[in-house]
């Protein structure tokens, strides 16, 4: 992997690209571990869920650890169909039926029913 390239790493911890080969996902408590037993090395390029690209692991693991985002739910949560419609909806239903109504109205003056 070049430095920079974009990392598609979608599993928690560090993906590390040693001798070639690409290694992990290792846990940010693992990283040390194996670069004392010489698994990995610090200048070997890695990428972590957070950072999206490949850097060296050095550089890496100086970040401070980023939390995840997340998404509350939202699904769960009974709503009215006011809200969930909203009133710029509401507003273009009505508009559609007032159209509806002035159409009719024009054929009806152009056509008159006998």
């Amino acid at each position: 992997m070049r430095r920079g390239a974009r990392c598609d790493n979608s599993r928690m911890g560090f993906m590390v690209e040693h001798n070639g080969k690409t290694l992990g996902p290792y846990s940010r408590d693992e990283v040390p571990r194996r670069v004392a037993a010489g698994d990995i090395a610090l200048t070997d390029l890695a990428c972590d869920q957070h950072a999206g690209h490949w850097m060296p692991l050095s550089e890496l693991l100086l970040a401070d650890p980023v939390e995840p985002l997340t998404i509350p739910n939202t699904i769960a949560n009974k709503r009215s169909s006011l809200s969930a419609i909203g009133w710029g909806g509401i507003l273009g239903i009505a508009y559609f039926f007032y159209r509806i109504a002035r159409l009719m109205h024009a054929c009806a003056r152009v056509h008159p029913l006998q």
